[in-house]
């Protein structure tokens, strides 16, 4: 075996047991944050009736759903990127179609999320109005909603890595035709 094509196989083994190790870290993690969420859930939903003043009303609901599609966009993003992980893991290519749309799908994730993360931090602000003053107060009794555009930063990086998958992908199909 020629000395280029010898270094071509161990460094695709390297890139397959390091798809692997992440892969499984990747689910333990999942597993831990499906544990914590589970638990803040039922919490959430306890307090909601057991609390004898019942006052914060039709908020403890709105604050529960919107938690639960925090938990289903979180998921969603776990489940797209260990895909990605494995596949690579059992010796496919990168560069595949399915690859490139599942980075599209994270960019969508990612969205969702940093609106999500807007909408929550909107709902604690909106718990100061009843003089619970959660979250963050300016010194003149503002409300301050802090928004994070780190999610939508990704998104757009994420997006643009899709389209170098996407050429890479037309590069091989290319590649494959000549030869």
């Amino acid at each position: 075996m020629p000395e280029e094509e010898k270094q071509a196989e161990d460094s695709m083994q390297r890139i397959v047991r390091a798809c692997k190790v992440l892969s499984t870290i990747i689910k333990i993690i999942f597993a831990v944050l499906c544990v914590y969420w589970v638990f803040t859930t039922c919490f959430m939903v306890y307090t909601v009736f057991t609390d004898p003043t019942g006052s914060s009303g039709g908020l403890d609901f709105l604050r529960i759903v919107l938690h639960l599609a925090y938990i289903a966009v979180i998921v969603a993003l776990f489940v797209v990127i260990n895909g990605m992980f494995t596949d690579v893991a059992k010796g496919q290519t990168p560069f595949a179609m399915v690859q490139v749309k599942r980075l599209r799908i994270i960019s969508v994730l990612l969205v969702a999320y940093c609106v999500l993360d807007i909408a929550i931090t909107s709902n604690n602000a909106l718990l100061q109005y009843s003089g619970l003053n959660t979250g963050f107060v300016s010194t003149n009794e503002n409300v301050i909603i802090p928004v994070n555009f780190s999610p939508l930063i990704a998104a757009a990086i994420v997006f643009a890595f899709s389209f170098v998958f996407k050429y890479g992908v037309l590069l091989q199909e290319f590649s494959d035709e000549t030869l």
